[in-house]
């Protein structure tokens, strides 16, 4: 809670009051996450601080409490749009002046805070570098890893809070990367140290888990995340937790429930002992794999918060679930993505490949570090060499951080641009620095991020054009897309000073809408008629697609993106871009498809899909019938061979989908989707055979 609420002077490490973190391997001492001395108020207003303009908090629950749909939706966009905006420019600020002399930074740092992680105060916004100044992680990357844990944890139990009608809140918090630096914005909450109710604010000395309405929805929250209530704490008196030991749950001075410190919320996998630092800190299991797995696991398996009560079941729960994970989830996914791309994967190669891949790791509940286990299980080339391509520029992109956070001293904005130019030279350039580049340090990293043992020369595997496209997007290095050559290889030094355009801000968001109303704009949008429907359509496609980038797997968004996008398709003239339709019918099939993968018995998605798959069959029907007349095509005799496909395809679909639903309800409106798809044969001409 040490970004959020206050804490009083901090005794010695040694002494039993002290804010500890516990080391994950059994009968080892706990070590401190902060060290005590750099422990501040977050209540004592700072001399250097100026009046407060935001009250973030405040205007946030405000905005949800308006009863008019369109006014509330309209409020809330504009109270996270300005955090999201203040906070990146703030932060942004922050970290290009960050080795400028105290007097001389515009924006100043928190008495004490160099030791724990450099802390600021601006405009309500609390400020905080990722880094790893203890080695409790084992480097920089690890800490902003937690980072990122921390805003998945705070997502996790948005959505889940939301769903179940919950009143509590969480603070808005962003995740900006620039220039090799992490730092997290997090709108400053009213609480305090006397507002605790659940959780601990500690290191688990002292854990608080009253029968309050709050602990009642933490409970269910967890219980729906699949998470396992237990006994933890260090201290004489352990209590019944959901969720992690450290979480915080506070009664604020307002009266509003809030919850924080979700880092840790997802149960660690089994502790690799090959890796360095605390890694029950951030190898933790995704909340996707954790909502399919049929076993309920403790966040605080192999840690001394959970060394009381069952601990021994539960660590082993956590074992045989990291076993699965390991040895027969990896191997279903390649095999699945095989399957995939040999029907859909086609040269040539884009950046949104890769994209689509890490999105389907995620859904499947499978962390990127297994990214190497699902290479050497699968066979199709093109399927490889995406792979590939991505652990190399994941690793690529730690190494670049890296060299940007350590910069030579006194450096000026054209030393870090130089770095980046050199860096991307020794890349995709051919000079004595790219061979041991490519011949000792990718190698090593490889096997060191991905588990992956390299024995031969990766680089004539890789596409270059792709990884210089993916290296930039990751790590907010541009450069001008004009002078980019198509071979970097072809010269020692491909890039130069003058080909750089800038480092870009890349943010990620809790709240980039209220489910309720990003539903009901979607809602609007597929409703609306007129010239202002498609517009509507497209912006609706957009914020769901925002959305599905902090919530990969969530189906309910998956669902409503694939009917926006058969929407945009059925909007769309065949006549004037068949190409356009095609891709957004396909991309719509392709969620919706997803979407039922994710929950095998929603008859929503399968009736969609069904209705979709009917209009592309009448789209298509209608450009064949309208582009043979012209000459354009075969003839005639086209048609029946396409839509015969089409509709084997949807047979084979319901079918499929039939044997998934469980309920009544399900089964109408399956039954609803035939009758429409015979209706439509029917009317098209086509033979209906008794099976429709």
């Amino acid at each position: 809670s040490e970004s959020l609420s206050p804490s009083s002077p901090s005794p010695s490490p040694s002494s039993p009051g002290s804010c500890l973190l516990p080391h994950c391997v059994r009968n080892v001492s706990p070590v401190p996450l902060i060290s005590p001395c750099f422990k501040f108020d977050m209540f004592k207003k700072p001399e250097n601080r100026k009046k407060m303009e935001r009250n973030w908090a405040k205007e946030y629950i405000t905005a949800l409490k308006i009863k008019d749909k369109n006014e509330r939706r309209k409020a809330l966009e504009t109270v996270t749009g300005d955090f999201r905006e203040e906070a990146k420019r703030i932060g942004k600020i922050i970290i290009e002046e960050r080795n400028d002399p105290p007097e001389q930074k515009s924006i100043k740092m928190m008495s004490g805070g160099a030791g724990g992680g450099e802390k600021y105060i601006h405009n309500n916004i609390f400020y905080k570098f990722a880094v790893d100044n203890y080695d409790l992680y084992g480097g920089d990357e690890n800490a902003m890893k937690v980072a990122g844990h921390e805003l998945k944890g705070i997502i996790a139990y948005s959505a889940m809070s939301q769903q179940m009608g919950s009143k509590i809140q969480f603070g808005m918090t962003s995740l900006i990367d620039y220039m090799g630096f992490r730092i997290t914005a997090t709108a400053l909450l009213p609480i305090n140290r006397d507002t605790l109710i659940y959780g601990s604010c500690d290191g688990g000395q002292t854990v608080k888990a009253d029968d309050s309405p709050l602990g009642n929805q933490m409970s269910e929250c967890a219980a729906r995340l699949n998470l396992k209530g237990h006994l933890a704490g260090l201290g004489k008196d352990p209590r019944f937790l959901y969720g992690p030991c450290d979480q915080e749950g506070h009664l604020g001075t307002d009266g509003n429930l809030y919850v924080l410190d979700l880092a840790r919320l997802f149960p660690p996998e089994t502790p690799d002992k090959s890796k360095k630092g605390s890694s029950f800190l951030y190898r933790l299991l995704r909340p996707e794999f954790l909502a399919k797995y049929p076993t309920p696991l403790s966040s605080d398996a192999f840690t001394a918060f959970g060394r009381c009560g069952n601990y021994e079941e539960h660590d082993e729960e956590v074992k045989q679930a990291t076993k699965y994970l390991q040895e027969q989830l990896c191997f279903d996914l390649a095999s699945d993505l095989d399957h995939k791309a040999e029907g859909e994967l086609k040269e040539p190669l884009t950046p949104k490949h890769l994209k689509r891949l890490t999105l389907q790791l995620h859904r499947a509940g499978v962390n990127l570090r297994y990214l190497g286990r699902v290479f050497l299980e699968a066979q199709h080339p093109l399927l490889k060499q995406i792979a590939l391509t991505e652990m190399v520029a994941r690793v690529m992109k730690h190494s670049l951080r890296s060299k940007l956070r350590d910069p030579p001293p006194f450096s000026t904005e054209r030393d870090y641009q130089e770095i980046a130019v050199a860096y991307f030279n020794f890349v995709f350039g051919h000079g004595f620095e790219s061979e041991i580049m490519w011949s000792v340090e990718i190698p090593q990293s490889l096997e060191n991020s991905f588990s992956f043992a390299v024995t031969y020369c990766v680089r004539e595997l890789i596409n270059m054009d792709l990884l210089c496209a993916r290296l930039q997007s990751l790590t907010g290095v541009r450069f001008h897309t004009r002078q980019v050559p198509l071979n970097p290889r072809r010269r020692s030094s491909p890039f130069t000073i003058e080909d750089f355009q800038g480092f870009t801000i890349l943010e990620k968001f809790t709240h980039h809408a209220h489910n309720e109303e990003l539903m009901n704009f979607v809602l609007r949008a597929q409703q609306q008629q007129g010239p202002k429907r498609r517009r509507e359509l497209l912006s609706s496609e957009k914020m769901l697609k925002d959305a599905l980038k902090l919530r990969p797997g969530d189906p309910d968004f998956l669902l409503q993106l694939g009917k926006i996008q058969l929407a945009i398709g059925n909007e769309e003239s065949c006549q004037s871009c068949h190409r356009e339709v095609q891709t957004h019918f396909f991309k719509g099939f392709e969620n919706l498809e997803t979407s039922l993968a994710l929950r095998p018995d929603s008859p929503e998605a399968v009736v969609e899909w069904t209705k979709g798959m009917i209009q592309f069959i009448r789209k298509e029907a209608d450009w064949i019938l309208d582009v043979d007349r012209e000459g354009i095509v075969a003839p005639l005799c086209i048609l029946p061979y396409r839509m015969e496909a089409r509709f084997r395809r949807i047979r084979e679909f319901m079918k499929h989908s039939s044997s998934n639903m469980t309920n009544l309800g399900s089964i109408f409106d399956l039954a609803g989707a035939y009758l429409h798809l015979g209706r439509c044969m029917l009317v098209g001409g086509w033979g209906v055979s008794g099976e429709w």
